[in-house]
């Protein structure tokens, strides 16, 4: 799995991590500023993933991109 933790907004950007072909992770996420801020993760094989995200905090919605 290929995975980016990045955030942007008014102006400012912020990339947390970003890692390829990680077989498995774990962490937390504290803005470092108002703004969007958004994981990506890619898998680039055969084999099926899972992914369980947990959120608690202040935030507007989360998004399920195609």
């Amino acid at each position: 799995m290929n995975h980016d933790t990045h955030g942007d907004g008014a102006g400012q950007s912020h990339r947390y991590k970003k890692e390829l072909q990680v077989n498995g992770d774990k962490g937390d996420l504290t803005a470092v500023f108002t703004g969007k801020h958004g994981w990506f993760w890619r898998n680039r094989n055969a084999t099926d993933v899972s992914v369980a995200l947990r959120c608690s905090g202040v935030y507007q919605g989360l998004k399920r991109m195609p």
